[in-house]
């Protein structure tokens, strides 16, 4: 026999061994590419824009479903490299004059205050709950201590 025939040979052969080199290889490869096409369905679902935009490179999220309720239907803790929670993200539902309005408060759990509250959706008109969503409004609800409720000021 020739070397090339010989080479040809010995490679059909390892091909058609199951549990050959390339047989086994092919396995796992198909394997790995169903498991990643089949987690993003496995229900950990994705993270809304409000909590990856509080995310911070390195951070670890956590959703705390024990804490969430009606009001309150998403609760999420950011940590940070050594698993000190930094940040928690609560996802708040309240019915507004026109319909549900969504939110998303942002508390710095180090320092015990509100960080940031945007408002998702509303169906408010823009004379009378539409103030809300912008930021002269929202910018006053920062630096607020988280031990102390807020008081309602009803504007004239």
């Amino acid at each position: 026999m020739l070397p090339f025939q010989l080479e040809r040979q010995l490679f059909f052969q390892r091909e058609m061994q199951p549990d050959g080199p390339r047989g086994s290889g092919a396995i796992v490869v198909v394997f790995f590419c169903l498991l990643i096409l089949l987690l993003p369905s496995c229900g950990t679902g994705r993270l809304p824009p409000c909590v990856t935009d509080n995310m911070a490179t390195g951070e670890k999220v956590v959703r705390l479903k024990h804490l969430e309720r009606a009001s309150v239907p998403e609760v999420y803790v950011l940590s940070g490299r050594e698993n000190t929670p930094l940040r928690m993200v609560l996802v708040c539902e309240t019915q507004g004059y026109n319909g549900l309005i969504r939110l998303c408060a942002t508390l710095d759990l180090q320092e015990q205050k509100i960080v940031a509250v945007n408002i998702l959706e509303h169906q408010e008109s823009a004379n009378y709950g539409a103030y809300a969503a912008e930021n002269w409004f929202r910018r006053r609800f920062a630096g607020k201590s988280v031990a102390k409720d807020l008081q309602v000021v009803k504007m004239a």
